[in-house]
């Protein structure tokens, strides 16, 4: 594409040359009219050279035009379907974007599904996935993950390790381009020994640890507490978080609080589905 702008632009410069070469020649010509009634033999040749060189630099202003006409066209090589338009007439252009982009539906079509760094950690290239096309009244096809990648950042200090971006492979001859979809992968995981509500989970400093009630006896009768305690995680899903480390079957995980926790503060059961809040 590059090269092709690059010819346009040297064959404007030389229709632009041509162009001034002509004005000069019809002035010359105009010139050599002017002195016609002058008996001179020199003048007649004068008039000759100027209408000859009138013809020839129109003819390359003709030639130059074709060039233009030619290098403005630009053609792809197959059939397809015009999803994204870059340019407008008058417009300048970036050597760097394309002027448009194109599906091509003889060679199927692909979508791009943004998705949670966690949940994209279960996914391999090559698994199949199935599609729902919103505009094709949820018409169901099956996909093939061809590719998982990271988002480009908009802007620097941007973090982008929280999305992955899911490229599905799929033939469907309905689809024109630009439809909006829906999926569905179920993948089966291992038997994890301990799960707990995402909630309990707490993160410091790229650590994880969970805050367990505690009981001692005091002069009032059974006191609580806090303890911290180190986990690792090792699965999650939208509900639960799979973990290991120094957590015990019997102890009662915090979940929830009213109110900021640290290690040893003293603290109030409530009950909850899930496990303990205070």
């Amino acid at each position: 594409m590059r090269d092709l702008f690059k010819i346009g632009a040297e064959t404007e410069v030389n229709l632009q040359k041509a162009r001034n070469e002509l004005a000069v020649a019809e002035r010359l010509y105009k010139k050599a009219l002017d002195e016609k009634n002058k008996p001179t033999q020199n003048l007649n040749i004068d008039i000759k050279s100027a209408e000859l060189d009138i013809k020839l630099q129109k003819s390359r202003i003709d030639e130059i035009k074709d060039e233009l006409e030619t290098a403005n066209n630009i053609a792809a090589p197959d059939d397809g379907v015009i999803t994204a338009l870059n340019c407008q007439k008058g417009s300048t252009l970036d050597p760097s974007v394309p002027l448009y982009t194109m599906s091509l539906p003889a060679g199927g079509f692909r979508l791009k599904v943004a998705v949670d760094s966690t949940k994209a950690n279960y996914l391999v290239t090559g698994d199949e996935v199935e599609i729902s096309i919103n505009s094709l009244n949820e018409e169901k096809v099956k996909g093939k993950i061809i590719a998982i990648t990271t988002p480009a950042v908009d802007k620097p200090g941007e973090n982008n390790n929280l999305q992955k971006v899911i490229v599905i492979d799929l033939e469907l001859k309905t689809l024109v381009g630009g439809e909006h979809a829906d999926i569905y992968l179920k993948k089966e995981t291992k038997n994890y020994e301990m799960l707990i509500p995402n909630e309990a989970v707490r993160e410091e400093r790229n650590d994880y640890y969970v805050f367990v009630i505690k009981e001692s006896e005091g002069p009032l009768g059974k006191e609580y507490y806090i303890q911290k305690i180190k986990v690792f995680c090792e699965a999650s899903d939208d509900s639960y978080t799979a973990v290991s480390g120094g957590l015990l079957f019997s102890d009662r995980v915090v979940f929830s609080s009213d109110k900021p926790l640290s290690e040893g503060d003293r603290v109030r059961i409530t009950k909850g589905n899930k496990g303990s809040g205070v």
